[in-house]
């Protein structure tokens, strides 16, 4: 999944007859391991949903303010994007 996320990847890729040729050649046993690309998205939406929950839970906590910013672009594709980052003071000292 690192590598799809990471190069930003279509989850397609997943299916794809050359790359279960690459990771067969890697590893010959990998194939009891390959799964759809509709299981990705949903181990993705998943992991959103379980984020989510940490933030969550994360704000519940707090005692300080948080402050955001956005942040949107647009790929040529027409695709847009919104980035938001938050800051706030937490109680874990390092």
């Amino acid at each position: 999944m690192r590598l799809i996320f990471t190069n930003n990847l279509p989850f397609s890729l997943i299916e794809a007859k050359s790359f279960k040729e690459l990771l067969k050649f890697c590893n010959p046993s990998v194939e009891q391991y390959l799964f759809k690309a509709d299981a990705l998205t949903d181990h993705v939406m998943l992991m959103f949903i379980e984020g989510r929950e940490k933030v969550k839970a994360i704000f519940k906590e707090l005692i300080s303010k948080i402050s955001l910013t956005f942040n949107l672009w647009t790929y040529p594709n027409g695709l847009s994007i919104l980035g938001i980052t938050s800051h706030f003071i937490d109680n874990v000292c390092p």
